[in-house]
């Protein structure tokens, strides 16, 4: 037998075990991704080799996806206040086109409000209280085009930078053990 690959050998059962160095890790990984790997060995190639290149491709993947996600999660709130908007607008617009058509005819004749268990039939003060839901409502379309003007001016890629800089601090700081949480960061913070 080759002492070197006894060596192997006890680092790989101290791997399985949890009880291996950054280091010795380091070892495994660099040794299985070479191309001559003794035959009574070739079997953790494929383990060593995923744990030293495949979980950085999941965390690239799972970063991208992310990534996506909150681009789709904000285009739907833009898609939903402009959807807002665009429904006070045709409110309005078919309320003055029907005013407009039939000037002679009132639409509030016959309107009441009850105002703390009073019925108001008096017309002009009707009117005033539509006014004042008028200027509300245009109050909140302007409200709106304001806030869909700054989520477009928004620099939302640095928003989505500090999410995922939180992300990977919270997944690093899952591990107790400091080699680990350093070699956790490590793979985070390579570039795709």
């Amino acid at each position: 037998m080759n002492p070197k690959n006894d060596f192997i050998e006890e680092l790989i059962n101290r791997y399985f075990e949890g009880l291996s160095s950054a280091e010795e890790e380091d070892t495994l990984y660099a040794f299985f991704m070479r191309e001559n790997v003794p035959d009574d060995l070739l079997k953790y190639k494929p383990v060593f080799h995923y744990f030293a290149t495949g979980i950085v491709d999941e965390f690239k993947v799972a970063d991208t996806m992310q990534k996506r996600k909150n681009v789709r999660r904000k285009k739907q709130h833009v898609a939903w206040w402009m959807a807002a908007a665009a429904s006070i607008l045709l409110v309005l617009s078919i309320t003055v086109w029907k005013t407009l058509q039939t000037p002679d005819f009132d639409p509030y004749e016959g309107s009441c409000i009850i105002r703390n268990g009073v019925r108001i039939t008096d017309l002009n003060v009707i009117r005033g209280e539509l006014d004042k839901t008028v200027e509300l409502a245009m109050a909140q379309r302007k409200e709106y085009q304001q806030l869909i003007q700054q989520a477009n001016e928004d620099n939302a890629y640095v928003k989505v930078m500090k999410k995922v800089e939180e992300q990977k601090n919270e997944i690093a700081n899952k591990f107790v053990d400091e080699n680990a949480k350093k070699k956790v960061r490590k793979i985070l913070n390579m570039r795709i």
